[in-house]
């Protein structure tokens, strides 16, 4: 049976901006011999045991889609906040991280929440918890940079179609990116996808073996 929340009036906060402890937010207040760890966690903070919460912190609510932590607490099966498409991949997991103590490597997802569409770094590990080990899992928004990502690859497969050479080099005067029509005219040189770092004093040495520019 799914753990629900067990709070007192008295301890739930008046705002969803309050400033509490990590004991505050946990199903059966069972937090507080953990507070230390938890509340020293950047980012949001969720555990749970075969998906049913024990415990989240404000940031993770939020980054879920939901106003509070107790909100979150109260939701039956936090599997089904995820795409089915996503479900057994989760699933997978999170069994490989409670009964093998697998640690998993920061997976990246998208997670539609009553907010809008968000990019999760999602990161797994076991945690013993009251009742028997459970699910620790941190939540990083990464959104932005996922954005940013795309907006580059965009970049890049725009020069890429360029009909003129492309090189461009950092402060270093070492290459940062080229297309695909400057190695069509410089075939001499490393191919597209390992020419990067690459010093212009190689790309010159190059070019002078093969009598592309004369020595200086």
């Amino acid at each position: 049976m799914p753990v629900r929340p067990s709070m007192p009036e008295h301890t739930r906060p008046p705002t969803p901006d309050s400033a509490l402890s990590a004991e505050d937010y946990s199903a059966g207040g069972h937090a507080a011999p953990h507070a230390a760890i938890l509340n020293a966690i950047p980012g949001g903070v969720l555990i749970h045991r075969q998906f049913s919460p024990l415990y989240a912190n404000t940031a993770a609510a939020r980054l879920l889609g939901f106003t509070t932590p107790t909100e979150l607490l109260a939701q039956t099966n936090l599997l089904d906040l995820f795409p089915p498409a996503l479900q057994a991949a989760r699933l997978q997991r999170a069994d490989a991280v409670l009964h093998e103590g697998v640690v998993q490597p920061p997976d990246i997802i998208p997670l539609a929440t009553r907010s809008g569409l968000r990019w999760l770094e999602i990161s797994e590990s076991r945690f013993d918890w009251p009742g028997g080990p459970a699910v620790l899992v941190t939540l990083q928004d990464v959104s932005q940079q996922v954005q940013t990502q795309h907006s580059e690859t965009l970049l890049r497969e725009a020069i890429n179609e360029l009909s003129d050479s492309f090189i461009l080099y950092d402060a270093d005067d070492r290459v940062v990116l080229t297309n695909r029509r400057f190695h069509q005219i410089f075939p001499f040189l490393p191919a597209q996808d390992k020419i990067k770092g690459t010093a212009m004093a190689e790309m010159v040495r190059r070019s002078v073996a093969n009598n592309v520019v004369t020595d200086p």
